[in-house]
């Protein structure tokens, strides 16, 4: 409010009504990366200051988005601080935070097996483990770790079919070799108080 003395004498009051919206810079945020084994980032900044330049009083900020110190998980992230003079005039900033996880290709699980892995399967530091069901070995590495190059540790890893026959004819030769052997002490018919026959056939029972 000015005041105006003009010639007559008379008092004039002119009033001037703030239309300029207080200002306020944005910080500066650069793109964070997730630490391994991690999928978020603590991100922290300073909260911007607004200046009105009628009378220097703000009544009012309000950030809309996450505060600074919080967790932000993998993607851009809009913040927006909002700065309200007391004629109601506003300023705004606007910024991004941008978090990115690193990762390696999705692995599969093989054939008549499993996987299981850990934090979220492909990223930095992730481990995952191999195992096959019943009847099947598994071939290659049981572990694979998702490295800083990007890379996973180890070989592929596959799940084969057990050889049982070998086991089978293993099993059919040593009951065959068992009978032929009872069969035999059977046939030399040695009396009951033969010591080394009496050993024998309390074996073989």
């Amino acid at each position: 409010v000015d005041e105006i003395f003009p010639a007559d004498g008379e008092n004039i009051l002119v009033l001037f009504a703030d239309i300029e919206p207080p200002r306020i810079k944005c910080p500066s945020v650069k793109e964070r990366i997730a630490e391994p084994n991690k999928l978020t980032v603590r991100v922290s900044w300073e909260t911007p200051e607004g200046r009105d330049t009628a009378d220097g009083i703000l009544t009012d900020v309000i950030l809309k988005g996450l505060p600074p110190g919080s967790h932000f998980p993998e993607g851009d992230h809009k913040i927006q601080y909002t700065v309200y003079d007391r004629a109601e005039n506003k300023g705004i900033c606007k910024f991004r935070v941008k978090v990115r996880v690193r990762r390696c290709g999705k692995l599969n699980a093989p054939e008549n097996g499993y996987m299981k892995c850990s934090s979220d399967g492909d990223n930095y530091g992730a481990t995952c483990e191999f195992s096959c069901i019943g009847g099947y070995e598994l071939q290659g590495s049981p572990a694979r770790v998702c490295q800083s190059n990007l890379a996973w540790s180890g070989t592929e890893p596959t799940c084969a079919a057990m050889n049982v026959n070998v086991g089978v004819r293993t099993a059919a030769a040593l009951l065959d070799q068992f009978y032929e052997k009872r069969r035999l002490l059977i046939v030399s018919t040695p009396t009951a108080r033969n010591l080394l026959y009496r050993l024998q056939l309390g074996v073989l029972q």
